[in-house]
């Protein structure tokens, strides 16, 4: 089972593809919306919220402001994961799921979040980063379990996101996946709406969520 979170200010709709590649391979996926962030989200009252989430310009404070929605977002993936061993869930499509293999994932910001939900607690087996900054706070204990990272092969370089990949991925518990040709919004449902546009979804975008699949598969199998 995976635990999946889009990125900053998404919906879980644009992990469609990426969810049915994992559904045709026998995974169940579960895609949150999380209230306040994505565009519109229904709360269990049946009250509609919209995403207030927004960034200021400076760099410093949006960054705080990023490891600070990891964190919340981190803990909407264990809500979840609460549920689920609660028997609280209601769906019959999860009455046979296995729990004891819990994956998180997610998307940019929410791949931060899935880093975070796996290093916190232990119900999740692993996490897959899709092109996102990793957020782990200064001085906590490390994530030590499997980790697949992700990357957008069609990106500027930035430095900063390298080390950060390269601090994860310290301890040997993963590999790291380069997607040539695939930009960060290349990876969702994008590239399929869009096409092929080099600098925004990539030369191959469309193939983008498959292939981001594809890597979340291997994980899987590995923790299998």
């Amino acid at each position: 089972m995976v635990v999946a979170s889009p990125g900053l200010n998404s919906s879980r709709w644009f992990f469609t593809a990426w969810a049915e590649e994992l559904a045709s391979n026998g995974v169940i996926v579960i895609a949150l919306d999380h209230p306040y962030d994505s565009p519109v989200t229904e709360l269990a009252d049946g009250t509609w919220v919209h995403g207030k989430l927004e960034t200021t310009g400076d760099d410093a404070g949006d960054q705080a402001l990023a490891d600070h929605w990891a964190g919340i977002r981190a803990a909407d993936m264990r809500a979840v994961i609460d549920q689920l061993h609660s028997g609280l869930a209601g769906l019959p499509a999860l009455r046979s799921a296995d729990l004891s293999q819990i994956i998180t994932a997610g998307h940019s910001l929410g791949g931060a979040a899935a880093l975070e939900a796996a290093r916190l607690d232990d119900r999740v087996e692993g996490a897959v980063d899709i092109d996102g900054m990793p957020r782990t706070p200064k001085d906590a204990t490390p994530l030590t379990k499997p980790v697949m990272a992700i990357v957008a092969g069609d990106a500027d370089p930035l430095p900063e996101y390298d080390a950060a990949l390269d601090a994860l991925l310290a301890k040997r518990n993963g590999t790291r996946v380069i997607l040539d040709g695939v930009t960060h919004f290349g990876m969702i449902d994008l590239g399929l709406i869009v096409g092929p546009v080099p600098g925004i979804t990539g030369t191959r975008g469309p193939t983008g969520p498959t292939s981001a699949a594809q890597a979340t598969l291997q994980l899987i199998h590995a923790i299998d």
